[in-house]
């Protein structure tokens, strides 16, 4: 008899021996030499169950449902019998479908969803198997997961070494099912790292160096890239705002990944809304290079479904038709940039989804750059370093920690990790960075800030929420004024800035032009090079506050005394994460006032108190239940780690550029990813409350805006004319 994987629309097979092979060869391959029998061994378990005569009738348009996954899974605790190795193997292949289990209890009957339950289950025969299989020996396979391991390895080496072979595992699932339907083997990427590196130098050299900002700017980032010969798994970057911190960064990680033969430099960044404009800048350098974009705006994944739609399932089943596969396929990130959120970067590792942790084998051996680090939400703190040591420690990356307000991360991770992370400080000389310091502060308590904006110098007015800032931007009248906020598409958001830049520098060389007041939320407080000669800044937590200062008199052309950046309150309250920082923040201006806000003293103490005031909330899943030794509960915490309390969905905006690209969509064979930039972000309550409204379509989980004029080229989507409100970030 003949057996089966897969079957194409047009009615050719795929051999199930050619595709356990092929499978276990990627995986091998994904693993490295370090786990590359243990990939393999996984890759060939993984479909025994397709060797069952009822797998073969469905495969043929029979109507019973078959759990194929479990077969491989009951195969290995057969060959490694009742032990944390064989639950290993248990673990990846059972889950290899519908997602890695919770462990469960030997109480649970084979109906429950945990892995304990479905090694229950009883299968057909599938023992056809042995006549075309060999898998590697089990000696082998164990002396290797044992020396990877280490001796008395804890929980968490434990649960990364199932993810990580459940990754290899996963993505050369879907690739060699790919390669099957599509008859074609998927281009692979990589870059010349010391090409990029010498075109990125010439650039970054180019700059002038000739007043004292300047000349302490190149010589900052000169001591950094000084130790760039040093070996450390955390690299820390604490660079004043204005001191050139992504493109050094930048030259960094090329530098490490030329010497050390890191395949990809993954840049991880906090914000959404930042995405596009630092993949521009590295796509300006690098145009032959191909620069992947990740978020979650385009991810419509089971966050968004459980919360619109109540508790979603993914049964085994789903891995019968091959387009069911394929749907899945998205980036595993084998390309040699990256640039991603927080949000994308983390619940990636802990999700428990094939769709997401089949890119966790692509974070390995690369360069992990952490922008505005200290943003990363307080209560995920633990878990996020847990997932940076284990992919420095064991799989071979080096992180690197960037940005302008930086806690000790050293001591942090001492105190709540229970041992330091080694990290190295690129930057130890700190005595130019009172070159920086640009600006005076001034506390204007709860004031109304509309009478202070006169109209006669250019003033950035950042704000906690959206709202915020639209209604000040409502409210202004006295002269050229613009909004930015993720209501708005990353094209009009562009626009706007360039339109911003263009009349600063009108404003500069007294060409005419009058000032400019822009209302802002705190987007532009990363990434976005602009100098307002004023800053009025929402009282935020003291990284922000500073993140803003730094768009104040940024080159140092004006005198210190003369750029004023002044602290106010709304009547808008903030919630969560943000107003405990405000709080802190309140605290250190009465303790220290404003003439010390910027100082390396009032900055540990901020993060002192911040961190102290959180710790009851810090979530440490070592000390959890989901996470007893060789017990992990993987869909458990998966489900509990959130970086934020809602997502951010894409609101594709129609108009008369995009009305192909949107009618290809709806008709079922459009990409979102080519109409990202015409995407406004909302929050997963959001999007509930506009479905309600009746204002949107939705087209397999890509949501289109079907009232044009909710949606306004100056501010963005309208969403408080539909909800009543407008009270959302």
């Amino acid at each position: 008899m003949e057996y089966f994987a897969h079957t194409r629309e047009s009615g050719d097979k795929q051999s199930l021996s050619g595709h356990l092979r092929g499978t276990a060869e990627l995986a091998a391959e994904y693993a490295g030499d370090a786990l590359k029998n243990s990939a393999c061994f996984a890759g060939l378990l993984h479909d025994l169950g397709k060797y069952q005569a009822a797998f073969q009738r469905r495969l043929a348009g029979g109507k019973e449902l078959v759990d194929h996954s479990v077969c491989g899974a009951k195969e290995a605790e057969t060959i490694f019998g009742n032990t944390a190795l064989g639950d290993i193997f248990a673990y990846i292949v059972a889950g290899h479908h519908a997602g890695l289990p919770d462990r469960g209890n030997a109480g649970e009957n084979e109906t429950e969803s945990t892995l304990a339950a479905r090694l229950k289950k009883s299968c057909g025969d599938y023992s056809a198997w042995h006549t075309e299989i060999a898998l590697p020996a089990q000696d082998t396979v164990t002396a290797e997961l044992l020396h990877f391991l280490g001796e008395d390895p804890s929980s968490s080496d434990y649960e990364f070494l199932i993810r990580y072979l459940y990754s290899c595992l996963t993505d050369a699932d879907f690739l060699d099912t790919e390669r099957f339907v599509l008859r074609r083997e998927r281009m692979h990427f990589s870059a010349a790292w010391e090409d990029c590196l010498h075109r990125l130098n010439k650039k970054r050299l180019s700059f002038e160096a000739e007043t004292a900002l300047q000349k302490a700017r190149a010589e900052l980032q000169r001591q950094a890239l000084s130790h760039a010969d040093v070996p450390s798994p955390v690299y820390l970057l604490d660079m004043p705002t204005g001191s050139g911190k992504t493109l050094c960064s930048l030259a960094f990680a090329l530098e490490r990944a030329r010497r050390t033969g890191k395949q990809r430099i993954i840049y991880v960044i906090p914000y959404t809304s930042i995405i596009d404009q630092t993949a521009q800048t590295f796509e300006a350098l690098f145009p032959d290079l191909p620069i992947l974009r990740h978020d979650s705006n385009v991810d419509f994944d089971e966050l968004i479904q459980e919360t619109l739609h109540g508790k979603t399932a993914q049964p085994d089943d789903e891995g019968i038709r091959v387009a069911d596969i394929l749907k899945k396929a998205t980036e595993n990130w084998d390309v040699p940039i990256i640039v991603t959120t927080n949000v994308q970067f983390f619940e990636s590792i802990y999700s428990n989804r094939s769709g997401k942790l089949r890119k966790f084998h692509n974070m390995a051996e690369s360069m992990l750059v952490f922008d505005e680090v200290h943003t990363l939400p307080i209560s995920w703190f633990i878990p996020c370093m847990q997932a940076v040591e284990q992919l420095t420690a064991k799989y071979g990356s080096e992180a690197l920690f960037l940005t302008a307000t930086m806690p000790d991360f050293a001591a942090l991770t001492a105190e709540y990790l229970g041992h330091a992370l080694p990290v190295f400080d690129l930057i130890p000389d700190k005595s130019l960075y009172s070159v920086f310091e640009k600006c005076t502060f001034e506390d204007l308590g709860r004031a109304d800030i509309l009478p202070r904006l006169d109209g006669s110098r250019n003033t950035l007015v950042v704000c906690n929420q959206k709202r915020t800032a639209e209604e000040l931007y409502r409210g202004y009248t006295r002269g050229r004024k613009y909004c930015l906020s993720t209501y708005l598409t990353p094209r009009d958001r562009s626009r706007i800035i360039g339109e911003i830049k263009q009349h600063l520098r009108a404003v500069k060389e007294g060409r005419g032009e009058v000032p400019v007041t822009v209302f802002s939320t705190s987007l532009i407080e990363a990434g976005v090079d602009l100098d307002f000669a004023c800053v009025m800044r929402e009282c935020a937590g003291l990284d922000s506050i500073l993140q803003s200062a730094g768009r104040c008199n940024r080159e140092g052309a004006r005198a210190k005394e003369e750029s004023k950046v002044c602290i106010f309150r709304s009547e808008n309250a903030s919630r969560g994460d943000l107003q405990i920082r405000a709080n802190v923040a309140e605290g250190i201006l009465r303790e220290h006032g404003t003439h010390a806000l910027a100082d390396a003293q009032s900055i540990r103490e901020y993060f002192d108190i911040l961190y102290r005031a959180q710790r009851q909330s810090m979530k440490n899943f070592t000390a959890s239940r989901a996470r007893k030794r060789f017990s992990i509960d993987f869909k458990t915490i998966a489900k509990e780690f959130h970086l934020i309390d809602a997502a951010s969905v894409g609101i594709v905006i129609p108009n008369k550029e995009n009305a192909e690209a949107v009618a290809a969509l709806k008709a079922g064979h459009g990409n979102l990813r080519k109409l990202r930039q015409d995407c406004a972000s909302v929050s997963v309550y959001e999007l509930k409350e506009l479905l309600d409204a009746g204002v949107l379509s939705e087209w397999n989980g890509t949501y289109v805006l079907e009232r044009p004029d909710l949606y306004c080229e100056e501010t963005g989507l309208r969403v408080h004319d539909t909800t009543g409100n407008g009270m959302f970030y």
